[in-house]
């Protein structure tokens, strides 16, 4: 019949919401591609009227679980005259699958639902722009590669900075000049910035009203939400969210994977540490976190995420070689410090000897259009695989961490004693900041999670030890009954 499994078929059909599963329509050269967006927060909000200001897309659905966000976000977008009066709004996403006049869908959900609604929307016939992390586990990411291949569908990760004018003139100037500035040593991928505790109930959240729970949930456990605030704030905890390694980290190691080469920049070993400290609140994921990537390529990757301000009662966040969100690729002869906006490159003496003005990802949008159009999954900057790659390399990370033993810095120093100079020079940084809160580790340690290999092509972790099934436990989840991903 279709590439839904019976079972999963029956389910939506006796919901109400059964898709009918067409191809896809063919768009032609001067046809207006007509696109729905589903998640309708800040960031579904600003991509849409984004997609919308190139031209030539119409913007015809929204959806959000939440009534009122999606209310909220339909105001907005006809403020920025994005929508038309009267526009189609949905609660059930299901519903904007089974429309044969919508080409693609922008997914702007919150995690634990990238990947079943990318799936979904695939074999229903819709191209795909997803945010990041495109998978909420590694089993996930699988998934979405197959399907996506199976029905021939375009589907682009979130990954902007990809496209970034700054980073694009950087890599064709590298080419062209062959290496100007010597091999790569080196990359550090970092993300800083202030995060406050999510608090703790004594009883557990009501969701909404407005708010079809059910629907919000889909493939996520039914747990007690015990943080103060329903929306956003579920990043923090592993049932719906990724914690910052993979909600903003994710960004900058898909730029270091880049620049590292791609394809054989797969992580083949990782060894991450991070834990919550001082928040005594209901989150669960890390808001400090580091992690080094083994690519098997000869150059080393470390990826940090901070949460924490530079000190006790500061304002402000840390920062490394100046920047708090990007990179720093460092080169035998030089330094590039930067990410998306473009960035400088550094001399060994410091000064500045070559600038690269970016533009935030200005071809992202227009690459994805331009591969619905074409059909060439190559001809979107940041294709689904490599989203996937980068989502997954976070989730190793996460991983590696969560299966961690709990160890003070020094435990911490010893394991990193060989490690290239660049990760403990990093490691010192951190080190520093942390010791200015003066924290009891023998009550908040660090989880130190030991070197965990994968193999990419397996498809599963290295070994039959005891850390390696551990990690496979982790590898996927089970969905909630009735949210299942077809066979």
């Amino acid at each position: 019949m279709n590439p839904f499994n019976r079972r999963s078929f029956l389910q939506l059909a006796l919901s109400g919401a059964a898709c009918s599963l067409a191809p896809g329509r063919v768009i032609g050269a001067n046809d207006r591609i007509r696109i729905a967006a589903i998640g309708l927060g800040g960031r579904g909000v600003g991509i849409a009227g984004q997609a919308v200001r190139l031209g030539g897309v119409e913007l015809v659905a929204l959806c959000d679980a939440d009534s009122k966000r999606l209310d909220a976000g339909a105001a907005k977008l006809l403020k920025q005259k994005a929508v038309s009066e009267g526009v189609r709004k949905e609660t059930d996403f299901r519903k904007l699958l089974e429309d044969p006049e919508i080409d693609a869908v922008l997914i702007a959900t919150p995690n634990h639902w990238h990947a079943l609604m990318t799936v979904m929307a695939c074999e229903a016939g819709k191209d795909v722009m997803v945010e990041k992390p495109v998978c909420h586990t590694l089993d996930e990411g699988w998934r979405m590669i197959e399907a996506a291949k199976k029905q021939g569908r375009i589907v682009c990760g979130g990954f902007q900075q990809r496209a970034d004018s700054g980073l694009l003139a950087l890599q064709d100037y590298l080419k062209a000049e062959n290496d100007p500035y010597g091999a790569v040593t080196g990359i550090h991928a970092l993300w800083f910035r202030l995060r406050e505790p999510i608090g703790k109930r004594s009883t557990p959240l009501t969701p909404p009203d407005s708010v079809d729970y059910n629907l919000w949930l889909g493939p996520a456990a039914d747990e007690p939400i015990m943080r103060e605030s329903f929306h956003y704030d579920w990043h923090w905890r592993w049932n719906t969210g990724d914690g910052e390694m993979a909600n903003l980290g994710s960004h900058h190691l898909d730029i270091a994977r880049w620049f590292a080469g791609d394809a054989k920049s797969k992580p083949v070993k990782v060894t991450s540490a991070g834990n919550r400290f001082l928040f005594d609140d209901a989150g669960e994921t890390p808001n400090m976190h580091w992690a080094t990537f083994d690519f098997g390529n000869g150059i080393p990757v470390t990826l940090q995420v901070r949460d924490l301000p530079i000190k006790p009662g500061s304002k402000a966040p840390p920062s490394f070689a100046g920047i708090r969100s990007g990179m720093v690729v460092r080169f035998e002869d030089a330094e590039f410090r930067g990410g998306r906006g473009g960035g400088r490159v550094h001399g060994s003496d410091g000064k500045v000897i070559k600038k690269f003005p970016g533009d935030g990802g200005g071809e992202h949008f227009p690459s994805f259009f331009r591969a619905m159009r074409s059909r060439k999954p190559e001809d979107v900057r940041c294709n689904l695989e490599e989203a996937v790659y980068s989502s997954q390399g976070t989730h190793l990370a996460n991983i590696a961490t969560r299966i961690g033993v709990p160890s003070d810095p020094d435990a911490v120093e010893k394991v990193i004693a060989d490690a290239p100079e660049l990760t403990k020079e990093l490691w010192q940084d951190i080190n520093r900041q942390m010791k200015g809160f003066d924290i009891d580790h023998s009550k908040e340690p660090w989880l130190l999670g030991s070197q965990l290999e994968y193999d990419w092509k397996a498809r599963d972790f290295v070994g039959d030890s005891e850390l390696a099934k551990r990690a496979r436990e982790l590898h996927q989840r089970e969905n909630r009954k009735g949210w299942e991903f077809p066979a």
